[in-house]
């Protein structure tokens, strides 16, 4: 029922090698054991040969995974987040107001919302 739950020694967790999902992780699930892949298609790929149990990952993905993986789903807790964000460099001050007013009005108008929504994007959350 929860990320909790599966902290269990003969549990198979797919993890993708070398991502931060697996310090978050680490600290959460400190008893199963992670079994690593590439890509996160690899991982996929692993879940559906059943060589693991569970899979981790970012939330909008693992949305797309489970509409391929019938009776599969994703559990409403999470381990970690990821936020996104842009950065300028320090000496061009006339980009951060740009960048700013950008992500102001993507995010006013709706429009960051609708192409989170157009590519799939399921579980985003955006922040204010």
């Amino acid at each position: 029922a929860s990320i909790a739950d599966l902290d269990q020694p003969d549990l198979r967790v797919g993890v993708v090698a070398k991502h931060a999902m697996d310090s978050a992780l680490a600290g959460k699930l400190p008893n199963a054991r992670r079994v690593y892949a590439g890509t996160p298609d690899a991982a996929f790929a692993l879940f559906l040969a059943r060589e693991v149990d569970v899979l981790a990952g970012i939330r909008p993905g693992l949305s797309v995974y489970a509409t391929r993986a019938p009776g599969s789903r994703v559990l409403p807790d999470r381990y970690g987040s990821n936020v996104i964000g842009l950065a300028v460099r320090k000496d061009e001050p006339a980009w951060l107001e740009v960048v700013s007013a950008f992500v102001r009005t993507s995010k006013s108008s709706g429009l960051a919302r609708a192409a989170a929504d157009s590519c799939g994007a399921v579980g985003l959350e955006m922040l204010p």
